[in-house]
């Protein structure tokens, strides 16, 4: 099973570019998702650790509170620090998977560009 497939945060989908300085831009939007995920897990763990309460999100009114943990198996999954620890794990695998997606991206988009820069300099004007 993939972990894209158990990742319970609405991503961004596919645009089905076939750019691959798109494909980058898509992928490190996904990346910032998963950080703030990684983030507001690693947030409500300690909470519950320490036994404080938790906001996702203090800016906006009302508790916000991490998505995708309460389930039909779990339905106090937003309580129990197992769950929160284990969705946590999740989120970092899925963030590494990204960060893996990222550096081959990256790695297509910097051969395009030295390509690209050597097409031009092969038909430059001689002596210009």
């Amino acid at each position: 099973m993939f972990i894209l497939s158990i990742i319970p945060i609405p991503l961004l989908g596919d645009t089905g570019s076939v750019n691959p300085s798109d494909r980058l831009a898509e992928i490190r939007n996904k990346i910032a998702v998963a950080e703030q995920r990684v983030r507001d897990l690693e947030g409500l763990l300690t909470a519950l650790i320490l036994g404080q309460p938790f906001d996702a999100d203090p800016n906006t009114p009302g508790v916000q509170v991490v998505s995708g943990l309460n389930t039909p198996q779990n339905p106090n999954g937003a309580n129990d620090a197992n769950v929160v620890r284990q969705e946590l794990y999740r989120a970092r695998a899925y963030e590494g998977e990204l960060r893996t997606a990222e550096n081959f991206w990256n790695e297509i988009v910097s051969a395009n560009k030295a390509a690209e820069q050597k097409t031009q300099e092969m038909f430059k004007p001689a002596g210009g």
